[in-house]
C-alpha cells in the first residue's frame, strides 16, 4: 500500500522465511496492511535466512531496518558495529519465563525417537539454520549446561527452513533441531514420529534465550529521526490491533502463508495471546542482564564496551507511547 508520491520508501527485512506465525510476523505484516504509509513511508520488504544473514545486508546498506534476534545484535555491537535497536518485540521479561497454560508451547528443541534425554545428543547430527544464527548460539547454550562440547560432542548440519528441517528429524536425516511451537503445529499428523528434547525453560535456564528486537544503522537515526519515529508508530499501532483483532492478523497472514490452513493460523493466534509486542520498549536494566547472560553462557563472545544506553535507543518508542499512551 502506498503512503504516496514523494514518501520515504523504507525497506524492511526480517530474519527468517517464511513469515512466523507468531508475534515476530508485527513488521511484515505492518507493512502488508497499510500501518507504515498511514505514518506517511512507503515500505518494502524481504527475508532472508538468520540473524546474520539480515544483519550483513543492513551493513551494507541493502536494507534500512531489519528484525533479527538480540544476540548477534550484541555481537555486533562488540565489534564497533554502528546500530541502534529502536522496538522490541516482546511483551515481559525474557529472563523471568513464565510457565505455559499449553505444554509444548514456545521454543523447543526436537529429536527423533532414539533419543529420550539430553544427554543422548552427544555425538549427534542437529539441524540449525547456519552457524552464527540465534539457534546454533541457543543449542550450544543448552550443550554446554550439559556436558556436551558444541565444537566437538555434535555434528551441525547446516541449511533449511524450520520446517524442512523438522521434516529432516522426523525421516532420519538428523538428530534433532531448535523449532517452535507455531511450526510443529503443520506436524499434527505426525507428532509421534518426533520427541520433545527440550522447552523455553529449558533454553532460558542454560542462558539460550532468542527475543527479537527491530534495528537499524546509527546513520539513519541520527539523519531521519522522523522515518524512524513514524516506522516505530506503525510497529506499535499494528501489534495492538493483532492482540486485539484475530481476523485482522489472520488475514494478513493468509496473504503471506498460502499453504497454511484457516484453523492452524487461528491456533497460532490464540496461543500469541497476552504475548504481543503492544509498546516494544526495552527496559535498559534488562537488557544489560541478557547481555551478561548470554556472555556467560557463551551464546556472544564478548558484552561490548559501550554502553547499552547508547545502542538501545528507546527515546523513538517513549515518543510514540507519549502519543498513543502506554498499555498493561
Amino acid at each position: 500500500m502506498a503512503a504516496g508520491r514523494g514518501a520515504r520508501t523504507i525497506r524492511f527485512a526480517d530474519r527468517v522465511r517464511p513469515m512466523p506465525l507468531n508475534t515476530g510476523s508485527v513488521p511484515l505484516l505492518a507493512c502488508d496492511l497499510g500501518f507504515m504509509s498511514k505514518e506517511g513511508l512507503d515500505s518494502s520488504t524481504s527475508q532472508f535466512d538468520g540473524s546474520p544473514q539480515a544483519i550483513e545486508a543492513l551493513k551494507k546498506g541493502v536494507v534500512d531496518m531489519v528484525q533479527v534476534n538480540i544476540s548477534p545484535v550484541v555481537e555486533e555491537v562488540a565489534k564497533g558495529a554502528q546500530f541502534r535497536v529502536v522496538w522490541g518485540s516482546l511483551h515481559g521479561n525474557p529472563l523471568k519465563v513464565a510457565p505455559s497454560a499449553t505444554p509444548g508451547v514456545g521454543i523447543m528443541l526436537v529429536s527423533s525417537l532414539k533419543l529420550s534425554k539430553i544427554d543422548d545428543l552427544r555425538g549427534a547430527k542437529i539441524g540449525i539454520s547456519l552457524k552464527g544464527a540465534t539457534n546454533h548460539f541457543a543449542v550450544a547454550s543448552l550443550l554446554r549446561k550439559h556436558s556436551i562440547d558444541p565444537e566437538t560432542g555434535v555434528r551441525w548440519v547446516e541449511g533449511g527452513t524450520p520446517f524442512e528441517r523438522v521434516n529432516k528429524v522426523i525421516d532420519g536425516e538428523i538428530d534433532a533441531t531448535w523449532t517452535t511451537s507455531q511450526t510443529l503445529v503443520l506436524f499434527e499428523d505426525k507428532k509421534n514420529a518426533f520427541r520433545i528434547l527440550a522447552d523455553t525453560k529449558d533454553f532460558t535456564d542454560a542462558g539460550g534465550m532468542a527475543f527479537l528486537v527491530v534495528v537499524t544503522r546509527a546513520e539513519l537515526v541520527e539523519d531521519e529521526p522522523q522515518t524512524v519515529l513514524s516506522a516505530v508508530k506503525a510497529l506499535v499501532k499494528a501489534a495492538r490491533e493483532f492482540s486485539q483483532d484475530q481476523e485482522a492478523w489472520v488475514a494478513g497472514v493468509t496473504k503471506r502463508r498460502p499453504e497454511m490452513s484457516r484453523d492452524s493460523i487461528v491456533w497460532a493466534w490464540q496461543q500469541s495471546r497476552g504475548h504481543w509486542p503492544v509498546n516494544g520498549r526495552l527496559d535498559h536494566d534488562m537488557v544489560e542482564e541478557v547481555v551478561s547472560t548470554l556472555a556467560k553462557s557463551g551464546q556472544v563472545p564478548a558484552v561490548p564496551s559501550t554502553a547499552v544506553r547508547q545502542w538501545v535507543e528507546m527515546r523513538f518508542v517513549d515518543s510514540a507511547l507519549k502519543e498513543l499512551g502506554e498499555w498493561p
